[in-house]
């Protein structure tokens, strides 16, 4: 089993950065874990519908680069299917085999997800109806896919 998280933006803050690389050690027993970071685009001031929409459509084309052709891919997206933990833990495990056993999660940039990338999704899922900055979406995210595994096998940690 192989997981993915394709990343608009880097983790800056060392308090973000030690929080991922503990949610990579617990994962490591259970998935073999991959990040990729990919550059955000520079938003102006004062952006127009079409410079947003060409953002949203160039941070998407690269993370769709990265994206290969079986593999299922979840978007996280503000205000889409919220699930609970134990409803994400069985959704997670099911969509294994169903991308040839590598799942893929993408955190778009501020703007979000450009159709491109929709179309693409096998999957929409949100942590939440409140946002969240991109760093802290992914610790959130790791965590529930810790919390998924250990719900999956019945070991001791969801509550």
């Amino acid at each position: 089993m192989k997981t993915r998280i394709l990343a608009i933006g880097f983790l800056k803050e060392n308090y973000f950065k030690e929080a991922e690389k503990e949610y990579q050690k617990r994962l490591s027993s259970y998935t073999n874990l991959e990040i990729v970071e990919v550059p955000d685009i520079k938003i102006p001031f004062h952006p127009s519908f079409k410079e947003e929409e060409q953002i949203k459509e160039k941070e998407s084309q690269a993370l769709l680069s990265k994206i290969k052709p079986r593999e299922f891919l979840i978007l996280l997206d503000l205000g889409k299917k919220e699930l609970s933990s134990e409803e994400f833990s069985s959704f997670l495990m099911d969509s294994y085999p169903r991308g040839d056993g590598t799942v893929t999660f993408a955190i778009g940039g501020s703007l979000g997800h450009h159709d491109c990338l929709r179309k693409r999704a096998n999957a929409c899922l949100s942590l939440g109806k409140i946002t969240l900055p991109h760093q802290l979406c992914r610790i959130v995210l790791l965590e529930q896919i810790y919390r998924a595994f250990k719900i999956a096998r019945h070991e001791p940690y969801h509550k």
